[in-house]
């Protein structure tokens, strides 16, 4: 036992170089980015997020509301946000 060393991982101040994993990541983005700069990706990006999280919020009620479109594509909108639980809905 007196030649076995133990190494607390807690306390090791060895640098750890993940330089190449973060230009690996950096140029996947940059692929799938396409033809956005930088400066843009607000002007994309949080209105996708925002109608994610309305996709998300209308996902258990999703099925009634295009069935009630499909049944009556004039249905009164008041009555659609009823079913939909929200004062918006997605019938497509």
């Amino acid at each position: 036992m007196a030649g076995n060393t133990v190494i607390d991982a807690m306390w090791d101040d060895s640098p750890i170089d993940v330089s190449t994993e973060v230009n690996f990541i950096w140029s996947i983005a940059n692929k799938l980015r396409g033809p956005y700069q930088s400066d843009k990706y607000k002007d994309v990006i949080i209105p996708m997020v925002i109608i994610r999280r309305f996709e998300c919020a209308l996902a258990p009620t999703k099925q009634a509301v295009v069935d009630k479109y499909k049944e009556n594509p004039n249905f009164p909108p008041k009555a659609m946000y009823r079913i939909s639980g929200f004062q918006f809905y997605n019938t497509r």
